[in-house]
């Protein structure tokens, strides 16, 4: 406080009245207060008080530190949320981390919290990944672009010996067959490393059911009753830029194909119909968890400081690691770190 003071009062912060230690230092269980640095304030808690705490916390057992301040609230709670194309690496690990501990603290708070992953099953990621352990199992090079790592070997082996019949089905067949069966392995291999992580997930959400069951198809008309969509060059857009975002978004090409953006709005409306509030955290892979992209919240009707909850996140160090003074990118189609 003295710090933030200082300025407007014209006097150095340790001079300010809030730094004072005397009034402090007369509380109940603090033995001294001192001032230190430029203008800070060290307190420091007497044997009794801390003995107390301890008393209290025995006491209470397993209800130490709960309350009912959210009690009544369902929350929904989306993070980690890695395509099942590739084992999870240490970025994921950080976000599972968080995510479980926020988790914690919100049930602690008296909410029911639904803990959520997105499974990222639908676009091209998937066709890639499934070509590349066709390739694999074929004895072939997998070319730049598609999925690289080691790993894809082991799974194309397994899938291999599961079913041998595979390697007879016809080329575009093979990717298909080896997509579905690549996706199921990994997809048991994340959950597996997860549970192991001890970070547990209520509802596994596949992005597929989405498309299957025409809900990206019936975003425009979802939204466009809130008078946020419009027409240009042919396309359908949000206007996303109403709610501080730094473009408007494509919803619909001129091609009549949706955008990755409008699986992400379809998602984003389905946990509005099944919570009072969304906290979509943790994880950097949806368009709508950038930087100033509240506007698809916005513009199907809520209010992002009220209804989402969106903790600060840090740049994507996700992965950005560093190796021998070097920033290091994990990347997700390599099982190993990529230096950039």
């Amino acid at each position: 406080m003295a710090l933030q003071l200082a300025k407007a009062a014209g006097r150095p912060p340790r001079e300010s009245p809030s730094c004072s230690p005397s009034g402090c230092a007369r509380s109940a269980g603090v033995e001294a207060v001192e001032i230190a640095g430029p203008g800070f304030l060290n307190f420091r808690l007497d044997a009794g008080a801390a003995g107390e705490l301890a008393r209290a916390v025995v006491a209470a057992g397993a209800a130490y530190g709960r309350t009912d301040t959210l009690a009544g609230k369902n929350l929904n709670l989306e993070f980690v949320s890695a395509n099942p194309t590739g084992p999870l690496h240490l970025g994921h690990t950080r976000w599972a981390a968080v995510g479980d501990a926020l988790g914690r603290i919100l049930t602690a708070a008296g909410a029911k919290v639904t803990r959520e992953f997105y499974i990222n099953d639908a676009g091209n990621q998937m066709e890639k990944f499934g070509r590349s352990l066709m390739l694999r199992a074929n004895g072939q090079d997998v070319p730049e672009g598609l999925y690289e790592g080691v790993y894809v070997q082991h799974l194309a082996d397994q899938i291999v010996a599961a079913d041998p019949e595979i390697l007879k089905l016809p080329e575009e067949e093979q990717v298909n067959a080896f997509r579905k069966a690549g996706y199921a392995l990994q997809l048991r291999l994340q959950q597996e490393s997860l549970e192991k992580f001890r970070t547990h997930f209520d509802v596994w959400f596949p992005e597929l059911t989405l498309h299957e069951s025409g809900e990206v198809e019936r975003v425009a008309d979802r939204l466009r009753d809130k008078g946020h969509v419009f027409e240009k060059d042919g396309a359908t857009w949000l206007r996303t830029t109403d709610f501080g975002d730094d473009k408007d978004r494509v919803i619909v090409r001129s091609n009549g194909e949706r955008t990755y953006f409008a699986a992400d709005c379809a998602y984003y409306l389905d946990k509005r119909d099944r919570a009072s509030r969304r906290a979509s955290t943790c994880s950097a892979r949806t368009t709508t968890a950038t930087s100033g992209a509240q506007g698809p919240r916005a513009c199907a009707g809520d209010d992002p400081e009220r209804d989402i909850r969106r903790p600060h996140r840090p740049v994507r160090e996700d992965d950005q690691k560093r190796r021998g003074g070097q920033a290091v990118q994990a990347h997700r189609q390599h099982d190993h770190p990529r230096t950039t």
